[in-house]
Parts: C-alpha cells; structure tokens; sequence
C-alpha cells in the first residue's frame, strides 16, 4: 500500500442514532439494499414486524430487548445502517483503500467490500445470532478493562481465573474478557484495587470464547458452501490477521468468530505500517477511531459524516 491512504472501521455494537439513520435513505443503492435486507429477513422465517423498514431506515423493535427475535433484529440493523453508510461515503467520494470489521463487523465489511451479498451478510448475522442463543451458557459475559494484554493476563492470574478468556485485544491500553459473572467480578475487583478502571458489557452472550464451540460447530454447517466472492476493497480481519481473497470459506472465518479473539490493535497496527494513516469508522459511533488513536498516536481519525444526497 502506499502512504497516504484510507481504511473504513465497522463495528459489531452500537446505539442507531435516529439523526443519523434518517439520512442513510438518500444512498444510491438504499432502495436495492433495504429490499435485500427484508427479504433475507422474512426467508429465514423471523417476524417481519420487528424489522419495519422504510426510505428514512427506521426500524422498530417490540418487546424484550434481549429475547432472540429483538436481538436479531437490532444486529440485522447494525449491519444495514453500516452497510447503507459505506453506499453513501462511497457516493459522495470517499475511498476506502481497506476495510476492518470488529466482531460481527466483520460481516458488514465483508459485504461493503463485495465478497457477500446483502442477502448473505444478512442470513449469516440471522444464523449466528440463532447459533449463540442456542448454544450459549448461562450466567457468562463480558468485561471491558483499561489495560493492555500484559497486565490483564496477570489480573486473570491473581483472580484465579480459570474459564475467562481474552476477547478482544483493542488497543494497548484497552481489553475486552469473556467468562463467568463470578470470575469476572472477581477481576473486576482486584483491577479496582489497581486503580484500573472496568465495566461490565451489556450483552447475554460470552463472545470470542473458546466454549462457543457447539455454537461455532452449528454456524459452520449451516453457513456451508458460503465463500468470499472477489472483492472490490480489500478486507483486512482481526481474527485471523490476514487479508480475505476470493474463494475464502467464509462458513469456517464466521464460525471461528465465536471462539477466537479480535486483535484489532495488530490489525490497525498491521495497515498502518502499510501506507494507512487515515481511518473514518462508517456508522454513527467513534469508539473505533478512538481505539485506533491509542494504538497508532498521530494516525488521522474520523467519525462517519454523511450528507442526505441532494442537500448540498
């Protein structure tokens, strides 16, 4: 790569900003992709009137917010916010020289770049999400703590921690665990006692842990035959640090997704070293370029601004 250029950020969590999303109806392609989206939706058999999707994007939700159906629904809108974000930076002149996806969005980079269609990207967010519910343990979760890998492996030595895992690797000065409630409450503690700031993470699911094997095993068998098709932007993954090429068996990456953790510093670090020095995060969030500044001080960072086509 040569200096100078441009990496897009997806992440796999966040609020919708209504602001924000009422704009993403004016992207050249929202029509095609909200049609896509829908459909995928109501082929896998999940109840349309929890993803009511129209040209301003609103998508309302109903009921428990952590139930299986309403879970989905609010991942599928992640996805299509971000993906409808990516149409309208592309549209209004943004290049993109790579794309990076935390977590699940990797997903909606994969399908910015190409190498899955709206429609798949959509069905593998279903599935995966249906895999974690089935499959998850009760009674685990996710701890965000301000330190690097080093100091939190020692945190996890001194609580005794048996069954916690690092997730994700986001900065130096950022981790995420994944475990039982017990283990991490007790690394929560002696971090306090360190002065180190954490907090628990709201979600029912214990990602990137190595005991979503069951939930991993299912994913890939009903991803199968899923493979990446040539991209238009290269994609660049936290899970495997290494770029994704055509032909890529995309059933066997998201199902690694499940057990393995992001190191998304490396791979900030990993496109930096190659010529990026400009990373925009495409949503309406900057928790990414806020990581990516702690990883590489000096790097250019944007949040995601977007104006409604034809305004000027």
């Amino acid at each position: 790569m040569a200096q100078g250029r441009t990496a897009l950020l997806f992440s796999g969590q966040g609020q919708l900003d209504p602001q924000f999303t009422d704009q993403l109806g004016s992207a050249p392609s929202a029509a095609h992709i909200l049609e896509d989206v829908h459909a995928a939706w109501v082929r896998e058999g999940e109840d349309p009137s929890l993803l009511s999707l129209n040209d301003r994007v609103a998508a309302v939700g109903t009921g428990d917010d952590s139930s299986p159906a309403v879970m989905t629904a609010a991942q599928v809108r992640l996805l299509l916010t971000r993906v409808l974000t990516f149409d309208l930076l592309k549209y209004q002149g943004t290049r993109a020289d790579a794309l990076i996806g935390h977590s699940l969005g990797e997903i909606t980079a994969l399908c910015a770049a190409g190498a899955l269609s709206v429609g798949d990207a959509t069905r593998a967010v279903i599935l995966r999400t249906r895999a974690l519910f089935a499959h998850h343990r009760d009674g685990h979760g996710l701890l965000a703590v301000s330190t690097g890998e080093e100091r939190a492996r020692m945190l996890l030595q001194l609580a005794g921690s048996e069954q916690t895992a690092l997730a994700c690797l986001n900065s130096p000065q950022d981790v995420v665990l994944s475990g039982p409630d017990a283990e991490l409450a007790e690394v929560a503690r002696i971090a306090g006692q360190w002065d180190i700031a954490s907090i628990r993470l709201n979600t029912p699911f214990a990602f990137h842990h190595p005991a979503n094997d069951a939930a991993a095993s299912v994913l890939r068998e009903t991803l199968k035959g899923l493979t990446a098709k040539p991209v238009g932007t290269p994609v660049y993954s936290p899970i495997t640090k290494a770029w994704i090429g055509a032909g890529e068996d995309l059933a066997d990456l998201l199902a690694t997704h499940l057990v393995c953790p992001v190191r998304f510093a490396d791979a900030v670090r990993h496109v930096h070293d190659r010529g990026v020095s400009r990373f925009v995060e495409c949503g309406s969030g900057d928790v990414l370029v806020k990581i990516v500044s702690r990883t590489v001080p000096g790097a250019e960072v944007l949040a995601c601004a977007v104006d409604p086509v034809g305004s000027g």
